[in-house]
């Protein structure tokens, strides 16, 4: 595999449910003989600020392996093999990203692959930066919303046609489908290739409450923690296929499906 495999970990306090994934995820990507790569980073006991490290680290991991890097959060569950990456490095996509719609709105903050190339670095750059700007300026954002609200729209063209922007030089982006990449309460055997994770703690609690989720059934949907059922769901299908275009033209006629053959 030349795709670099990346991750990282920060407990909060005495909760061990970041450290304890990281071994498990090991065991998922040790299973399909994955190139991975695993840190324990120190931890500022706070969710948010953990999380908004994420763009930083891609981009060191970026520079430090000169090729394409995959970035996995720890927490989720790998069903099937992701030596299918590869496959993108052929491409001139410059990002490679799940979602549940045929447009880049409801983009998850993982899987996230990325070339190296220099659009992609200067796009990765950007999202470090806006990262740093939400911490200075106390914006309640998570690395996820800072990557959707601020840095993606300085790069792609908004689907919303009402909205009249469209940059210089819009990156090109590949969008997996709702069954490569699901919800834990979505998951199909017969399907789904990663299965998110969805930590809980106070600190995400707090986080969320802080981001405007007043609503607890909301909040709760976004804590459910360890999902053990979860746990060593391997299927050794022999390969996965791009197959066809959402319907539409979001943003650039380049959005595709992905499914196991």
């Amino acid at each position: 595999m030349t795709t670099k495999i990346i991750s990282y970990f920060c407990d909060i306090g005495d909760n061990t449910y970041y450290s304890d994934h990281a071994k498990r995820l090991e065991q998922d990507l040790s299973h399909f003989n994955l190139d991975y790569e695993i840190s324990g980073l120190e931890s500022f006991d706070d969710y948010r600020l953990n999380c908004l490290r994420k763009p930083k680290f891609i981009l060191e991991k970026l520079h430090e392996n000169k090729r394409p890097v995959l970035w996995l959060d720890v927490d989720l569950y790998v069903h099937r093999n992701l030596n299918m990456f590869d496959f993108f490095e052929e491409t001139d996509y410059d990002l490679v990203y799940a979602t549940e719609r045929p447009d880049w709105g409801p983009l998850k903050a993982s899987p996230l692959y990325f070339p190296y190339r220099e659009r992609t670095l200067e796009l990765v750059q950007t999202w470090v930066d806006d990262c740093e700007k939400c911490v200075e300026t106390g914006n309640p954002f998570f690395d996820h919303e800072t990557l959707l609200w601020m840095t993606l729209g300085k790069f792609m063209e908004f689907p919303d046609p009402s909205i009249n922007w469209k940059p210089d030089n819009p990156i090109k982006c590949l969008s997996l489908g709702r069954e490569f990449c699901t919800w834990p309460h979505n998951f199909d055997p017969e399907r789904t290739v990663i299965t998110m994770g969805i930590s809980d703690g106070e600190s995400k609690d707090q986080c969320l409450i802080d981001l405007g989720v007043s609503n607890k059934n909301e909040r709760d949907f976004q804590l459910i923690g360890k999902v053990d059922e979860l746990n060593n769901l391997y299927y050794n299908d022999p390969t996965v296929v791009v197959v066809s275009d959402f319907p539409g033209d979001y943003p650039n006629g380049n959005l595709m499906g992905i499914q196991i053959s």
